[in-house]
């Protein structure tokens, strides 16, 4: 098959000469607020991809949700469905970078536990190789340890706070995008991650291992006041240890070229 898809590198840095007055007023009090924060574990929707293997795809199983298709975007919670190529616009209000264990599906698939970044797990994992290839990190108990980053998140037409997660290919496009959050400036200063809009759209791309489907994330317009301030409420409680996160769901984006759960 051809090879992976490029992805843009472009990055803009988005200056303060329009950004709206409070904001500008707000900036000594929310400075780079959002963009790398601690959480521990609870219950919230995920926003998630659905790929060529998703259950929601397949009639006869009970995930089964009416009008899915591959490359849409998927709420967990509400069964909401995106077209891939629309995308839906979302605002981001704080990040957590940690490592999920999982048992694997061909031993029956489940969530085990969470673990920070640094946890001396990661020293036990080595690579996991299935016909001669590397397919992510396994553990000395035969359990996946997936790399997995988080990022709140708030519809602008829902009040209702959400997870984006993100593993494998996924990370690049989460690393492309933490950087454009930190290239957005006010008043030469870092704006938090809800000081702007962001459109989340998914990409196909493809391998000699298979294809599948990525994030897209491109920046959008300034918020307004009144979702600035209801983000600014996620993100202090996130910073403070308050906003859970909560078990990830189960896998649904089985995707063929990465045999981990999401």
């Amino acid at each position: 098959m051809a090879k992976a898809a490029e992805e843009s590198k472009e990055l803009v840095n988005t200056g303060s000469s329009n950004a709206p007055a409070f904001l500008q007023e707000r900036i000594n009090e929310v400075e780079g607020m959002g963009n790398s924060l601690n959480a521990q574990d609870n219950t919230t929707p995920f926003l998630a991809i659905l790929q060529n293997n998703s259950p929601q795809l397949e009639e006869n199983k009970p995930e089964y949700v009416e009008g899915a298709k591959k490359g849409m975007l998927f709420n967990t919670a509400t069964k909401q469905l995106w077209e891939g190529k629309t995308g839906v616009e979302i605002i981001a209000f704080g990040f957590l970078h940690v490592f999920n264990e999982w048992i694997p599906r061909k031993q029956g698939g489940g969530f085990v536990a969470t673990y920070d970044m640094n946890d001396p797990i990661r020293n036990q994992a080595k690579p996991r190789e299935e016909d001669g290839k590397k397919r992510g990190l396994m553990l000395p108990n035969g359990n996946d340890l997936v790399e997995t980053a988080y990022t709140g998140i708030l519809f602008t037409d829902s009040p209702m706070p959400a997870i984006l997660a993100a593993t494998s290919t996924g990370l690049k496009p989460m690393r492309d995008w933490m950087t454009l959050r930190n290239n957005t400036l006010i008043n030469g200063r870092p704006a938090p991650s809800f000081a702007r809009k962001y459109l989340v759209q998914t990409v196909y791309q493809e391998n000699e291992a298979g294809s599948w489907y990525n994030w897209k994330i491109s920046a959008g317009d300034w918020v307004s006041q009144e979702q600035f301030d209801r983000a600014f409420k996620f993100a202090d409680l996130m910073a403070k240890g308050e906003f859970q996160i909560g078990r990830p769901p189960e896998p649904i984006n089985e995707d063929s070229k990465d045999d981990v759960p999401i």
